[in-house]
């Protein structure tokens, strides 16, 4: 759809096509890089980039900076410090929260360094590696 409009436009096809071919890599780039993780997060507040709505995309953790890539924009993240966990918040993800979601999603709550909450929602498999530097702290059967 997006090739047609640019072809419109009088853009010319190669660099819709160079365009389309250039999210389709950064998408897998950004997929395959270690420790990397499907996710959706949102704060209690405006943090940053990170919406009070869910915004879905790749999470990974920088120590204790968790940072969502949003696919497949070519630019558009969010990096946010983390103070600690909120203890005793780990929920399951209930139905039709979030839009096609894997079974047995959970939400880890993570308190930022400005005091707002990060809500985390992961499907189960990577639980472990979104729990992240705080893995300790949070005591998830996963």
């Amino acid at each position: 759809m997006l090739v047609i409009v640019m072809g419109l436009l009088g853009i010319p096809i190669w660099f819709a096509i160079g365009l389309v071919v250039l999210l389709i890599w950064r998408k897998r780039f950004v997929k395959n890089t270690p420790g990397a993780f499907p996710c959706a997060a949102r704060t209690s507040g405006i943090e940053g980039n990170l919406p009070a709505t869910w915004g879905k995309g790749i999470g990974r953790w920088e120590r204790d900076v968790f940072v969502l890539i949003r696919v497949p924009a070519l630019h558009p993240f969010a990096a946010v410090a983390i103070d600690g966990v909120v203890a005793g918040d780990v929920r399951d993800l209930e139905d039709g929260e979030i839009r096609r979601f894997g079974e047995g999603a959970m939400v880890l709550p993570f308190r930022l360094a400005t005091g707002q909450v990060l809500e985390i929602a992961v499907e189960a498999e990577h639980v472990t590696v979104a729990k992240g530097p705080f893995a300790a702290a949070m005591p998830v059967a996963a």
